[in-house]
């Protein structure tokens, strides 16, 4: 992220991506202010009270700041979904890993950020830890 913010390298991140990311804020910001013990019960408690959505504010914060940093969103678009198909099967992946390499092939990025070793089975795709 520094890296992004000092524009040394471009930082995109797909709308899949973004929602998970922001999700998992949301359960863990639910758990750190005391709604919840575990994530488990986090989505438990959102669901049964919606209303503490509006307590949270990581999420909104780090959503906000992305692009202030460097990053660019990118939106879903058409012919992901059929790509991420072909992507999961033809490099057995599972569909969030799948769409992933889909945005990576339509926009020709050929580095992600990732611990996930999965992304070492894409020849074409440079996997940096973080």
């Amino acid at each position: 992220m520094k890296r992004v913010e000092n524009g040394e390298i471009q930082g995109v991140i797909p709308a899949t991506i973004l929602n998970e990311l922001l999700h998992r804020i949301m359960i863990a910001e639910t758990v750190e202010k005391g709604y919840a013990c575990t994530s488990q019960d986090a989505v438990r408690v959102l669901k049964e009270d919606p209303a503490i959505i509006r307590h949270l504010t990581i999420a909104g914060n780090v959503y906000d700041s992305l692009p202030t940093i460097g990053f660019e969103m990118i939106e879903n678009e058409r012919g992901i979904s059929g790509l991420m198909y072909h992507f999961s099967k033809e490099l057995c992946l599972m569909a969030k890993d799948a769409a992933i390499v889909a945005y990576a092939h339509t926009y020709t990025l050929a580095h992600i950020v990732t611990n996930d070793r999965d992304f070492q089975r894409v020849k074409w795709l440079t996997c940096w830890g973080p």
